[in-house]
C-alpha cells in the first residue's frame, strides 16, 4: 500500500493502513471483491457502508467527485442501469469529508484526488506490479524522493516525521537518549515510551504500550556515539497486531536522513558553540583583547548602550547537553534578545541584555546557577565572571537553583570585587596557617559550611566534635581569626578550584 502511494502522490490514505498492507490486485466491486484486493465500492454506495461491508478487502479506493453512473464505467466496469422510466436515486458525490467519516471501519481507505480517474488508479497499480524486481532498493530510492522535501522545512525533523507519517499511517516520535521529545508525529505515549527506552541495551526493541504496538530504533553513525550522547531514538507505532518492521526500506529510508539532519544539527551547534565558548572565555579573561571582543558582540545583536548579565550555570561534572542550548536559543528568539550560550571550566555560560526573559533563562539552566550584576563595558567582563561564579557557589550552598549577586551577602560582594590577586593575598596568611593544622582545610571548610556548628562538623567529617575543637583551636594558636575569615577563605578555596 505504501508503495502504491510513493508511485501516485494523489492518491491519499485516509486513517491509518490495516491489516498488512499488502494487496494482490484492483477490481470493482461489481466484479466480485477478491480477498486481499484492493476494491472500488460500488457507486452505489456511501463510503461508510462500503467500508463496513466489504471487509475481507486489502483496500478501498475511493474516487473524489465521483457519482452514482448509469451507463457502462469509463474503465470498463459495469454499474447498475437505471431504467428511464424510475428515478435516479439521490446520491452526493465522493467527498473527503465522507471518506473521513468511515476511517474508523476496519478498511483501509484510500482517496483519489488532483482529478484522479479510476483509469489514473489503474495505471498506477499496474505501473507499481510491473516494477523491476529491485524492489528495495526501488522502494527506498522513492521513499527518500518524496521525504526529501521535508529537508527545505525549518523543522526538518517534524517535517519528515509528519510526511513518512502521512505515507505509512504509522505514529512516530523522536527522542534524545535522556528521553526528550524531538519531534513527534501522531498520538504516541511520548512519556511511557520514552521511560521504557531509558537503559535500554539493545538498539532495536519492540513493545506493547497499551493499545500501540511499538518498535524502536537507534539512530547512530556508529556504535561508539551512543556512549558521547550522540545517538537517538526513532519510535514507530501503530494500533495493530503487527509489529512496526524497522527494516522495512521505507523506514530505512526516514533512518537515514533523519541521522543526516541530526549529525549536521549536532556538528553545527558544536560549531557555534565552540565560537560562543571562545568569546565569552575572552569576556572572562583579565589579559583578552576586549575592543576585539565588543566588535564581535555587536557583530552578533548586542548594542553598546545595552546592560549586560553574565550567567555561570551548573558543575563541572555537567556533559554537553544540545536541548539546553536549543531552549535557551527558544527564549532568545521569543524575546528578540541577543545570547551567546557557551561552556567554560566545564559550566554553562550564557551573555545577554538585561531584561524580563533572565526568569525563563534561568529556569532552564541546570543548577546551581549564579547570576552578575548589570554591567556596561566589556572589560567588566572579568570581575561579572566573578560575581556569578560567587552567586553560583551562594547558591549551592543555600540548596537554591539561583541566585543573583545582587542578592549576596557583603562577604560575598567583597570576595567578587576584591579581584583574584587581592582576595588571595588577603586569605594567604590564614590558608598558609591552615595547612599546618592535621585535617586543618578539611575541617575549616566544613565547619564553615556547617554554619560553625561543631557537632555537625564532626557528623560529617566522622570525627568526634572534641577532635574538631581541638582542630580549631591549634588554628587559633597559629593566627588570630574571626569566623567572618573563614567565609572569606572558603569562597576563595571553591573560586579558586572553579578556575582550575
Amino acid at each position: 500500500m505504501s508503495d502504491l502511494l510513493l508511485v501516485e502522490p494523489r492518491l491519499k490514505l485516509v486513517g491509518t493502513i490495516k491489516g498488512s498492507g499488502e494487496f494482490q490486485g484492483l477490481c470493482a466491486e461489481e466484479d466480485g471483491a477478491g480477498e486481499d484486493w484492493l476494491v472500488f465500492p460500488s457507486r452505489t454506495a456511501r463510503p461508510l457502508e462500503a467500508a463496513r461491508r466489504l471487509t475481507t478487502a486489502a483496500g478501498l479506493v475511493f474516487v473524489e467527485g465521483e457519482t452514482l453512473a448509469t451507463t457502462a464505467d469509463s474503465d470498463g466496469s459495469t454499474v447498475p442501469t437505471v431504467p428511464p422510466t424510475q428515478a435516479a436515486p439521490t446520491l452526493a458525490a465522493v467527498t473527503t469529508a465522507a471518506v473521513e467519516a468511515a476511517a474508523s471501519a476496519p478498511a483501509t481507505l484510500l482517496l483519489a484526488t488532483g482529478g484522479m480517474t479510476r483509469l489514473d488508479v489503474r495505471a498506477a497499480v499496474d505501473q507499481l506490479l510491473r516494477r523491476q524486481p529491485h524492489h528495495q532498493a526501488w522502494r527506498k530510492l522513492q521513499t527518500i524522493a518524496h521525504l526529501s522535501q521535508a529537508l527545505m522545512s525549518q523543522s526538518p525533523e517534524s517535517a519528515l516525521l509528519a510526511s513518512y507519517a502521512s505515507l505509512s499511517g504509522d505514529a512516530l516520535l523522536l527522542l534524545d537518549l535522556d528521553g526528550h521529545v524531538l519531534a513527534s508525529a501522531g498520538m504516541l505515549p511520548s512519556r511511557t515510551i520514552a521511560r521504557a527506552l531509558h537503559g535500554e541495551s539493545g538498539d532495536r526493541p519492540s513493545m506493547m504500550i497499551g493499545r500501540w504496538n511499538v518498535a524502536a530504533q537507534l539512530i547512530a553513525a556508529d556504535a561508539t556515539r551512543r556512549a558521547t550522547g550522540q545517538a537517538w531514538w526513532l519510535v514507530c507505532g501503530r494500533r495493530t497486531a503487527d509489529t512496526p518492521n524497522v527494516e522495512d526500506p521505507g523506514f530505512v529510508a526516514l533512518r537515514e536522513l533523519l541521522l543526516g539532519v541530526l549529525t549536521a544539527r549536532r556538528h553545527m551547534e558544536h560549531s557555534q558553540l565552540a565560537d560562543s565558548s571562545v568569546l565569552l572565555a575572552s569576556l572572562c579573561a583579565e589579559s583578552s583583547d576586549k575592543d576585539e571582543l565588543e566588535r564581535s558582540l555587536i557583530g552578533r545583536g548586542f548594542s553598546r548602550r545595552a546592560h549586560l548579565r553574565l550567567l555561570v550555570a551548573g558543575t563541572a561534572k555537567d556533559a554537553f547537553r544540545s536541548e539546553i542550548v536549543s531552549d535557551i536559543a527558544g527564549i532568545g528568539a521569543r524575546y528578540g534578545i541577543p545570547l551567546l550560550v557557551g561552556y567554560r571550566k566545564g559550566r554553562t555560560l550564557v551573555l545577554t541584555t538585561d531584561s524580563d526573559a533572565l526568569s525563563q533563562l534561568t529556569a532552564a539552566l541546570p543548577a546551581p546557577v549564579g547570576i552578575s550584576a548589570r554591567f556596561l563595558r566589556v572589560g567588566q567582563g572579568p570581575r561579572a565572571c566573578r560575581e556569578a561564579s560567587v552567586a553560583a557557589i551562594v547558591a549551592e550552598k543555600k540548596s537554591a537553583h539561583s541566585v543573583r549577586f545582587d542578592d549576596c551577602g557583603a562577604i560575598e560582594k567583597a570576595a567578587a570585587l576584591l579581584g583574584e590577586e587581592a582576595l588571595s593575598d588577603a586569605v594567604g596568611s590564614l590558608d598558609a596557617a591552615i595547612g599546618e593544622v592535621k585535617d586543618g582545610a578539611a575541617v575549616c571548610a566544613t565547619w564553615e559550611e556547617e554554619n560553625f556548628s561543631v557537632a555537625k562538623a564532626a557528623k560529617r567529617l566522622g570525627m568526634h566534635a572534641n577532635t574538631v575543637r581541638n582542630r580549631i583551636e591549634a588554628l587559633s594558636g597559629q593566627i588570630s581569626f574571626h569566623e567572618a575569615d573563614l567565609v572569606l577563605w572558603s569562597l576563595w578555596r571553591k573560586l579558586v578550584s572553579r578556575e582550575r
